[in-house]
């Protein structure tokens, strides 16, 4: 049975794959770090149309990956991530950021500027976001990614 499942998920990686190579989003999505054929099918299917999002920013709301704020007078306080968004496109992109913060100077150096005054897991959501961010831009523009001399 297990040699049986294993032969069924080689077929579909290869489907993957196929679907990846003749997609030019997923490509483009591709050359950023810590996004693969899986990833990459997932963040197009479950963004549609980029033009119907007005910013990157709105775009990381759809996702879920913005702080929720608390305005008191002068005083501004960003908590948790928001509860609404997009569950897979979150989880794609925290995903991804824990590969992209090793692979890329880009997001480990933002990864390494949140982590001393967040710690870890803020770091990551902060990486998460930027991917977000980073996607909506290279697909609106069908630009590669170019990441930061090293």
């Amino acid at each position: 049975m297990l040699e049986f499942l294993n032969g069924k998920e080689k077929e579909q990686n290869k489907v993957i794959e196929k679907l990846c190579k003749e997609s030019e989003e997923a490509a483009l999505l591709m050359t950023i770090p810590g996004i693969a054929y899986h990833n990459a099918l997932l963040i197009m299917w479950e963004i549609g149309d980029v033009n119907r999002f007005a910013s990157g920013t709105k775009f990381c709301g759809y996702c879920g990956l913005v702080p929720t704020v608390h305005i008191s007078d002068k005083t501004v306080r960003y908590g948790q991530m928001m509860a609404g968004g997009n569950k897979w496109l979150r989880w794609v992109f925290i995903e991804a950021a824990h590969i992209g913060r090793r692979k890329s100077l880009r997001f480990s150096r933002l990864y390494e500027r949140v982590k001393v005054k967040g710690g870890p897991q803020v770091a990551i959501g902060a990486v998460a976001r930027e991917m977000a961010v980073v996607s909506f831009y290279i697909l609106k523009y069908r630009n590669p990614f170019r990441d930061a001399k090293w």
